[in-house]
């Protein structure tokens, strides 16, 4: 009492005269307590992980497709697990007795990525302005090359893991082709099976 007049201080008051401003209160603190844990967060600095060494310089494909080596004599499996999803199930030291394919992948290991995955030798790419292939194209260089559909590409498709390096370092290094592809897929390896 002062004066003969009860007394309320700021917190009862603004409970009781205001009681949308409590909530607000609440909710300024649960506002303040969010921004400051997703701040922590956001400094969370990532965990280093061994960087894998090239193994072998002469298989490695240049630095627009992440430095991506290719190995030799490397049998890959792929299997479907249960879920739906693919996985690199194993990979065998043999010599390659068929020709790159869906079903005899190379085994392939991206740099940039640190990932790996397999190619199958399909290699595809577009010449500048959709240009077919002409006289200025050293077709030795691609026996088999096909035109894909009505499309401005064409399709190559390597026999070993050497013609694959050999045809997507020539294609990277000419000026007048627009872009090279080639098909390779990413999967997760079961553990203790890599390739280098």
């Amino acid at each position: 009492h002062v004066f003969g007049v009860p007394c309320v201080t700021s917190v009862n008051y603004t409970a009781t005269a205001y009681p949308g401003a409590l909530i607000m209160r609440h909710a300024f603190i649960l506002i303040l307590t969010i921004g400051l844990s997703v701040a922590s967060e956001a400094q969370m600095v990532p965990r280093h992980r061994e960087e894998t060494a090239v193994k072998d310089p002469t298989m490695v494909v240049g630095p627009k497709h992440g430095q991506l080596e290719v190995f030799e004599n490397k049998q890959v499996v792929v299997r479907e697990l249960a879920t739906g999803a693919s996985v690199i199930a194993s990979v065998t030291e043999a010599s390659r007795t068929a020709p790159l394919s869906g079903k005899n992948p190379a085994l392939v290991f991206n740099h940039a990525m640190q990932m790996y995955g397999y190619a199958t030798g399909e290699i595809a790419f577009r010449l500048k302005g959709g240009a077919p292939l002409g006289s200025g194209f050293p077709q030795y260089e691609l026996q088999g090359v096909k035109k894909f559909g009505k499309f401005d590409f064409y399709v190559y498709q390597a026999t070993s893991e050497k013609d694959f390096v050999r045809v997507v370092s020539f294609l990277n290094d000419r000026f007048d082709v627009d872009w090279v592809n080639p098909t390779v897929r990413y999967l997760p390896m079961i553990s203790g099976q890599q390739g280098n």
